[in-house]
């Protein structure tokens, strides 16, 4: 299974709305979209073999009350994911097409064996 795989399955668990990378044209709410950044760890351990992935997870709402909840379960089922290390960095996002949404954003970073 694929990191990005891993990633849909524990989100698309929190709300079915979930998409990688960009979001559909005319989306429905509340929807999540996620991207993963990925790069090798060579020197973490010798002999190297691991990546690591900065995963960004962003929940869009029409209400303000929505965020806080789907964000504890974002929270969980990231922290479900194997290979799961640290929350990184976590604020307010914004969806430009239509500034009456609200967004909020949060990294987490996971280290896979290669």
């Amino acid at each position: 299974m694929t990191i990005k795989s891993s990633i849909l399955t524990a989100l698309t668990a929190v709300l079915g709305n979930t998409w990688a990378t960009e979001l559909p044209p005319d989306p429905t709410w509340p929807v999540l979209v996620f991207d993963v950044e990925s790069k090798p760890e060579d020197t973490w351990v010798v002999g190297g073999g691991y990546d690591q992935h900065t995963v960004t997870v962003v929940i869009f709402a029409r209400t303000l009350a929505e965020i806080p909840a789907y964000q504890t379960a974002i929270d969980a089922a990231m922290g479900a994911v194997t290979g799961y290390m640290v929350d990184e960095d976590r604020g307010d996002a914004s969806y430009e097409p239509d500034p009456s949404i609200y967004g909020f954003f949060s990294q987490h970073v996971i280290r896979t064996r290669r």
